[in-house]
């Protein structure tokens, strides 16, 4: 599966899974070429990924991706028990 939505000149990748039972089968290969040339005539191609995930990056790297030095943060609210 591979999930990705593309506003303007930007496509953002969303979702790329391939079930472990599959992998190694060129599938996750065969869509991301397909993405890639989906998204051909956009300027730029972002997806987020977490920094220690290295498997990933390489992964997404082999790909021509790099990262870009920006670093997310990530906030959330806990709301007490409302008991």
């Amino acid at each position: 599966m591979l999930m990705f939505d593309r506003k303007g000149q930007t496509a953002h990748l969303r979702y790329w899974h391939v079930d472990t039972d599959a992998r190694g089968e060129g599938i996750g290969g065969k869509l991301m070429e397909a993405f890639l040339d989906r998204c051909a005539e956009a300027r730029r191609v972002v997806l987020w990924v977490i920094a220690d995930n290295a498997r990933s990056i390489a992964i997404y790297r082999h790909y021509g991706f790099a990262e870009d030095g920006l670093l997310d943060r990530i906030m959330i609210l806990h709301k007490r028990d409302q008991t």
